[in-house]
């Protein structure tokens, strides 16, 4: 997966299903790969890294399905 500016890039998937599919695929080359697990991971980095204002505006603008995968 390429670093890049996600503003600038945006991906189509709305869906949760399509989101864990997206970072599946990603990691295609790992069989081991939880795309679920990955993105909890993230998550839970961005809620104890970032002030709690700055945690909540990037889940609000989250599609609801992507959402729900953060949990507090």
């Amino acid at each position: 997966m390429k670093a890049g500016n996600p503003a600038a890039t945006p991906i189509p998937e709305r869906s949760q299903e399509a989101f864990l599919s997206y970072v599946d695929g990603a990691f295609a080359a790992d069989i081991f790969v939880d795309a679920e697990r990955i993105v909890f991971a993230v998550f839970c980095i961005f809620s104890r890294q970032l002030r709690h204002g700055e945690a909540a505006k990037i889940r609000g603008v989250l599609p609801k399905g992507i959402r729900q995968l953060w949990t507090e």
